[in-house]
């Protein structure tokens, strides 16, 4: 089975990257809280297997780490996302503007938790995929660079 998976890398590869691109362009269209965070998380999951794939132990390194602090994140989102539809039985994101007023803290912590999921500086995704990045670079730049438009347009589809 090593060299048989070994040649195909580079197909597993660009399935991984097309997903990365497609999934962030349809999340950008969903409107439902909770497609949004499980397309955002088939992203993640992707990018995942990109450093896996790298051949190179930093970006293994940081697909682990990736996995560990996603499920975290992932986790609290969709528990975020279950206590606003409890509350007001949607999850429609036309209909869930201005909450942060009547609910303050439910709305700096949702936020803490998005802003993690699109991994800004000082949250453990953003190591983890600051690890992929590099290990992926020094074997396949090409890949990396496709690989990081995945997380720009993920922080578009995020805030």
């Amino acid at each position: 089975m090593p060299v048989a998976s070994h040649q195909l890398i580079p197909l597993i590869l660009t399935f991984a990257l097309v997903a990365i691109v497609f999934t962030s362009f349809t999340t950008s269209r969903q409107v439902d809280l909770k497609k949004i965070l499980a397309y955002s998380s088939c992203g993640h999951m992707n990018l995942l297997i990109v450093g896996l794939l790298s051949s190179n132990l930093t970006a293994i390194a940081g697909s682990i780490i990736m996995h560990i602090s996603h499920g975290f994140v992932s986790a609290g989102l969709f528990i975020f996302v279950g206590q606003l539809y409890e509350r007001f039985y949607t999850r429609n994101i036309k209909y869930l503007r201005g909450l942060a007023s009547p609910l303050p803290l439910f709305g700096t912590v949702f936020l803490l938790f998005t802003l993690a999921n699109i991994s800004v500086p000082g949250s453990l995704n953003f190591i983890a995929e600051i690890m992929v990045f590099i290990g992926t670079f020094t074997k396949n730049t090409w890949v990396a660079s496709l690989a990081a438009t995945g997380v720009f347009l993920g922080a578009t589809y995020s805030l």
